[in-house]
């Protein structure tokens, strides 16, 4: 299957909406939404869920996501599937309609897929801080950040808004080198090549006497 210009925009679209909401959804959700606008429109576009899944993993796993967004990856459902689940901070994968282990039902979004999916024989939890790829998770009083398959970190929204700039850039001290100054990029995000921040490919991010200071993981 092959999607058009004109479906993955609608898909786009709906991430989009669905991201700005800060709701917790899967790839079925967006699919829903892309569709209820393609019929709206009275588009007549294919909206296949293999394509939308597709999109939204790639935007996630290049960085296209905001980052203070999560990724659960293994999701057990109510109707017995797994799904993989996307979540801002402030919320977990486990509010989902669908989840599981939901059992107020207090978080109202689009049902999860019905569609078949490969249960893992076996999902093994982990109490330590995982950074997704191109992505930040909460620790301490910091975050732990990865690099996107781009090579660049994206600094939590929180830690920005935690500093003061100079002069319309940002100082961010890397451990063992010195400070560099940077500028948000023209969408407003504070984006830095993981190269300048030493070999590694996971960061720990903290707001110091109104420096961002980064250490390797």
């Amino acid at each position: 299957m092959s999607i058009t210009a004109t479906a993955s925009q609608y898909v786009l679209n709906a991430l989009a909406a669905l991201i700005e909401g800060k709701k917790v959804f899967t790839a079925h959700d967006v699919k829903i939404a892309a569709r209820e606008k393609a019929e709206e429109a009275k588009a007549n576009e294919k909206i296949y869920h293999e394509d939308v899944r597709s999109t939204v993993h790639n935007e996630f796993l290049t960085g296209e996501f905001p980052a203070d967004y999560n990724r659960e990856e293994f999701l057990e459902l109510k109707n017995g599937q797994v799904a993989i689940c996307y979540y801002p901070d402030g919320k977990a994968a486990t509010d989902h309609d669908m989840a599981a282990d939901n059992q107020s039902g207090g978080y109202t979004n689009q049902p999860a897929s019905s569609a078949p999916m490969t249960t893992p024989s076996a999902v093994v939890q982990s109490t330590a801080p995982k950074a997704k790829q191109g992505g930040c998770v909460k620790d301490g009083n910091g975050f732990i950040c990865s690099k996107t398959s781009r090579g660049v970190v994206n600094i939590p929204d929180k830690i920005v808004k935690a500093v003061t700039p100079n002069g319309g850039t940002y100082d961010i001290k890397i451990e063992g080198g010195g400070i560099i100054y940077k500028a948000p990029d023209g969408k407003g995000r504070l984006r830095i090549a993981s190269s300048k921040l030493g070999s590694g490919s996971k960061f720990r991010l903290e707001v110091v006497t109104n420096t961002i200071t980064v250490t390797q993981v």
